[in-house]
């Protein structure tokens, strides 16, 4: 891994041993370990799991604060909510069609012990405040 701050650019690049994780690291400490006062985050990205947070958790838990985006851009073209109307039967439908869905991505993750630490540390510290009991974390 190449230890240069602040990073080029952060991408996957296998054949030098280098990773985005490891990128973003090298980021969150050169920004702690050089400036006087380490500077808050904001972070865009169309999702975050447990395993990733894992990879980058030890800076990030030590940023001051955190703005997290999530998903995708709103469409502007969309200014109120589209009203349909269904079934009850299409309702019925729809909802097991969600619980399938959601008992698929449930057994995505595993149920081993470093899965659960994961997801643990991922909800400590979206919950997380600071020494004035503000939020750290806002997403």
């Amino acid at each position: 891994m190449t230890n240069q701050y602040p990073p080029v650019f952060a991408t996957n690049r296998p054949d030098v041993g280098e990773t985005v994780a490891e990128q973003v690291n090298v980021l969150f400490a050169g920004a702690r370990e050089h400036l006087a006062v380490a500077p808050d985050v904001a972070i865009a990205t169309a999702y975050l799991n447990p395993g990733g947070f894992v990879l980058v958790a030890d800076e990030l838990e030590q940023v001051p604060r955190v703005r997290l985006l999530l998903g995708a851009e709103p469409d502007p073209t969309t200014s109120r909510p589209a009203t349909v109307s269904v079934s009850e039967e299409q309702v019925g439908q729809a909802l097991v069609q969600h619980a399938d869905w959601l008992t698929s991505e449930r057994d995505l993750t595993g149920f081993t012990r470093v899965e659960d630490d994961a997801a643990r540390r991922l909800v400590d510290w979206l919950r997380s405040t600071g020494s004035d009991d503000t939020v750290r974390v806002e997403v």
